[in-house]
């Protein structure tokens, strides 16, 4: 089987970086000279490929992911991290055990940002771009659509299309209760009230932007890799959001049956994630400025010069005087 990537990309690689690439090439078949490339600038990325590894070697990661994004590029990644997921990263197959999924009328640049996605994580991708090609592989026994409901290919009858598209999904989805159905919505258009009295509802019960989506599907995909791996160790048990079908086996088209509840769970889980963490700051930051009173109070006190306290004795008698003692505290 081929691997995942078609080749592994270094970014402002320094002579460091290319003698420890030159000893793994040594253990990793893949990182052979024909599977790398070096670039040093940020427009080379747009000449890259979606399914490119890219390893940012020197520059700031931030800068480098924000362009890779833009250049469609999803597997990004520092050297410090490839170091540690080299083993992992070189065994990864372009096999695909859990199902067909089809991108319809979706842009060429996040389409292909999605089927790098989908890829990686195991499922063979299919774009398709008219309704007859949509047609014919829902018959074939897709596991998943991934619809734009804006068409922005076909905008000049996106309107008349929209109608046929989603009647042929709720048909389909009649005659397979297993088809899973994510609907990808711009909300910057204005037009989300059309969408939602649209027969849109019928076909999928949730409409994501586009970062939600890639936000939502690769924690989804992980978890059902989780559970997929664990029904493989005990078969029949499979936890997360993950459900699975009669047989134990976790299925990608049972689990997305039901994508609104499932979107909900995963930012019930970021949010409890949130507050855990700032819980735990607003508490580290209690005990700081704690510390920092207490610290100052130390060198407050050891600064100045040595208490004293004056304790007066007086004595009767017509030579009557006092007498003060230091006290140091």
């Amino acid at each position: 089987m081929a691997s995942a990537f078609s080749r592994v990309v270094f970014f402002q690689a320094s002579a460091f970086h290319r003698q420890a690439i030159s000893a793994l090439s040594s253990l990793f078949s893949h990182l052979q000279a024909q599977h790398l490339l070096f670039i040093d600038r940020l427009t080379e990325l747009s000449r890259l490929d979606a399914t490119d590894l890219v390893i940012c070697c020197s520059a700031p990661f931030a800068a480098c992911a924000r362009a890779a994004r833009e250049a469609g590029l999803c597997y990004l990644t520092n050297w410090e991290r490839f170091l540690a997921l080299a083993p992992a990263l070189s065994k990864l197959q372009t096999n695909a055990p859990f199902g067909e999924v089809l991108l319809a009328f979706l842009k060429p640049r996040p389409a292909g940002q999605m089927a790098a996605l989908f890829r990686i994580f195991g499922f063979r991708t299919i774009i398709v771009d008219s309704l007859p090609n949509l047609e014919r592989e829902l018959r074939n026994g897709a596991a998943l659509v991934v619809l734009d409901q804006d068409l922005p290919l076909l905008a000049h009858r996106a309107t008349e299309l929209r109608r046929k598209v989603l009647a042929l999904l709720r048909h389909q989805r009649k005659l397979h209760r297993h088809l899973a159905v994510i609907i990808l919505k711009d909300f910057s258009q204005g037009s989300l009230f059309d969408d939602v009295v649209s027969e849109a509802k019928e076909v999928s019960n949730a409409l994501l932007s586009q970062e939600e989506f890639f936000e939502f599907i690769g924690n989804y995909l992980c978890d059902l890799h989780v559970a997929h791996a664990v029904w493989k160790l005990k078969e029949g048990n499979a936890f997360g959001l993950v459900q699975t079908n009669l047989s134990g086996r976790p299925s990608l088209q049972m689990a997305l049956k039901d994508l609104k509840t499932s979107f909900c769970r995963m930012q019930e889980k970021s949010y409890r994630d949130y507050t855990t963490v700032r819980k735990q700051m607003v508490e580290e930051s209690f005990l700081l400025r704690l510390r920092v009173a207490v610290t100052d109070w130390l060198w407050v006190s050891t600064s100045w010069e040595e208490p004293r306290l004056a304790v007066s004795f007086h004595h009767s008698g017509p030579k009557a005087a006092s007498q003060e003692i230091p006290l140091v505290s």
